[in-house]
């Protein structure tokens, strides 16, 4: 709830970045709140406050960002006046870029250690039982009831993160997992190849943030690349396989809990996060030529993982609906 009062205690900001910098830097406005125990004001461009909904004790307001021009009007949280205000827009990629190809922390880390909090801070989303039931009629509209559903996130903004092989993996999976549904999460209908994808699954334009997450959380396993919505992934609980070029899989997903990444580990500049030398398009052909078989192992795995339980799940459901005689169990006085 929103205050009419100017004056806030603790004001927080983050200023630039896409979607998933909002979300790391949402963790950790919740971790000064648990710490602190004092309610937080967050500032992010407009565009990204829908990741900010529901989450308890944070009230979320849009702030002016720093590409904005110098005349442009002031936002809601440019307005306010705190008692001790934070702006964690650049800490992190000072650290990075300073520490390359060294980086040892990940962004939330660094802001945590920024403002003095003691834990390590972890992207969480709160889903409502409306938006959970939308993304239920939504799968139940595309006759997707009793599939294995697998999330694919597989753009992001920064072109050198993309993995290029993701066609031909899911036309693998087509195959080999007859039961498994790709749920493809296109930034929007002119996405470059989502002709391609329309034909090996289904893909998902992002209508708005929240229902984009919603129907994330629907889905059993959730792979992709560095980019955004594999951090809410992560904060809904899903487990996620992410796929990494140039930035280091070890630290961009350290303390999160059932993530796993693959990435080129033979080459001698790779990870190298921003190095200037590495802006050769050579170079990019290979820190992003990860084998497909590796990705699809992962994936299978969770895939009959998910078949198992749910054929056991399934037997265990025929046995009690049916009488105990014809089940072959007998009580021990029938059994002397």
């Amino acid at each position: 709830m929103r205050h009419k009062s100017t004056i806030r205690k603790v004001g927080i900001r983050r200023g630039l970045g896409g979607w998933g910098d909002v979300q790391m830097a949402l963790a950790v406005a919740e971790q000064w709140m648990k710490e602190k125990g004092e309610p937080v004001t967050f500032g992010c461009p407009k565009e990204l406050l829908p990741l900010c909904e529901n989450v308890p004790g944070i009230e979320a307001l849009p702030c002016k960002t720093d590409h904005a021009e110098k005349d442009a009007p002031l936002e809601e949280f440019d307005q306010l006046s705190f008692g001790r205000k934070w702006d964690i827009t650049t800490p992190c990629i000072e650290y990075e870029r300073a520490l390359q190809p060294n980086v040892d922390r990940n962004r939330t880390e660094i802001w945590a250690t920024k403002l003095g909090l003691k834990g390590h801070p972890h992207p969480r989303v709160y889903l409502t039982d409306k938006e959970r039931a939308k993304a239920s009629a939504w799968v139940k509209k595309h006759g997707l009831g009793g599939r294995f559903l697998l999330g694919i996130v597989p753009r992001s903004y920064s072109w050198v993160r993309d993995w290029p092989a993701w066609y031909k993996l899911l036309w693998q999976l087509k195959v080999k997992a007859p039961l498994l549904t790709p749920v493809i999460f296109l930034a929007g209908v002119d996405d470059w190849n989502a002709v391609e994808y329309a034909v090996c699954g289904v893909p998902v334009y992002r209508p708005n943030i929240r229902d984009h997450l919603a129907l994330m959380d629907r889905c059993h396993f959730i792979a992709g690349v560095d980019t955004g919505p594999m951090h809410s992934a992560v904060g809904l609980g899903k487990p996620t396989l992410w796929v990494f070029s140039h930035i280091d899989g070890k630290i961009r997903t350290q303390g999160y809990k059932k993530a796993k990444f693959i990435q080129r580990t033979d080459l001698e500049c790779c990870p190298c996060w921003y190095e200037a030398r590495c802006h050769d398009p050579r170079y990019f052909a290979l820190c992003r030529s990860v084998a497909v078989e590796d990705v699809e192992r992962h994936i299978l795995k969770q895939y009959r993982r998910w078949l198992c339980f749910t054929s056991f799940s399934r037997i265990m459901v025929k046995c009690l609906r049916r009488p105990i005689s014809e089940t072959g169990i007998m009580c021990r006085k029938h059994a002397t």
